[in-house]
């Protein structure tokens, strides 16, 4: 798996544990778009410090699980399209902490 850049798995059942055992796969790209997510699997992966696009659009996450992704400097692109429970203050917020992100919501 050190050679995997860019991987999809939207529409999956992934969780966290299975995102884990990604971790040391140096992804560039990871589309978790309509994956049932939680705070937990959001958690691991801070462990993608490579991340430069992340797609999680049509996922249900929150104000405070945005708080784990501002760890991931790398990041030029995020796709936020269609989660409803993320306030546009705190997608603000983000941009700042993730300047040179382009944020999509």
């Amino acid at each position: 798996m050190k050679e995997l850049r860019s991987l999809d798995l939207s529409n999956t059942g992934i969780d966290g544990s299975g995102l884990i055992s990604l971790g040391k796969a140096p992804l560039e790209e990871l589309d978790l778009s309509g994956t049932r997510l939680n705070e937990g699997s959001i958690i691991s992966l801070s462990s993608f410090k490579g991340l430069r696009r992340l797609i999680l659009g049509y996922t249900i996450l929150s104000d405070r699980i945005l708080d784990r992704l501002s760890t991931l400097f790398n990041l030029e692109f995020l796709d936020l399209s269609s989660c409803e429970c993320v306030s546009p203050k705190r997608i603000e917020k983000l941009k700042g902490e993730l300047s040179r992100c382009k944020i999509k919501y």
